[in-house]
């Protein structure tokens, strides 16, 4: 039982620690004159000679994205490109203007890449941190019980679209946010709100 319960904490701990992207967030990137934006490059260089790579790092998935060069002049990889994102979600899949422009702006090694990947995806755990809280009105009593707590914003986020996408009684439910991190400070709320009022504001702050 006691094993149980702590496997139990341990997936919640890195359910927590996993690093998500709150898209809203970002600040907006520079774009061509066809709308695509343009992703900085850098050619990996330590590799293999006969292989020409160019990455880019997408700030969506969190993740470096491999493109292949024509040859080993600088710029020869630029223009536009397809993106590789995994995460269904990401802008560069999901807009009217698909892809992006990859603009060569100087080399890395692979060794550069991972310690940037470690600093990206520890600054996304602390700009999404939050103290958020789900609470249920019981219709008869009228009582409010604390129902989900998370530190995550987009955990709360997936947790409420759930929750409406069930059809549950959203009525009964309220929501208290305060952010601890960089992530949505204008939807600070200590005292709840009915949880279809915090979820029409998120929806207002993504216009």
């Amino acid at each position: 039982m006691r094993r149980d319960l702590l496997r139990h904490v341990m997936k919640q701990v890195k359910e927590s620690q996993r690093p998500r992207v709150v898209f809203t967030e970002l600040p907006a990137m520079k774009t061509d004159e066809d709308g695509f934006p343009i992703v900085p490059s850098y050619r990996l260089i330590g590799e293999s000679p006969k292989v020409v790579n160019v990455v880019c790092w997408c700030r969506y998935c969190l993740k470096w994205h491999y493109h292949g060069a024509l040859d080993g002049e600088p710029g020869s990889a630029n223009g536009h490109r397809v993106a590789h994102c995994l995460n269904r979600e990401s802008p560069y899949l999901t807009s009217q203007n698909g892809g992006y422009i990859l603009e060569e702006v100087g080399t890395i090694t692979s060794e550069d890449m991972k310690e940037y990947e470690r600093e990206a995806k520890h600054q996304a755990r602390l700009d999404n941190k939050c103290l958020a809280v789900i609470y249920h009105s019981n219709p008869k009593t009228g009582r409010r019980a604390r129902v989900h707590t998370y530190q995550q914003f987009d955990k709360l986020l997936e947790r409420l679209h759930r929750m409406q996408a069930s059809g549950r009684f959203m009525e009964r439910y309220a929501v208290s946010y305060v952010p601890r991190g960089a992530t949505r400070p204008g939807l600070r709320r200590e005292t709840p709100i009915p949880a279809t009022e915090f979820l029409a504001l998120v929806e207002k702050a993504d216009q």
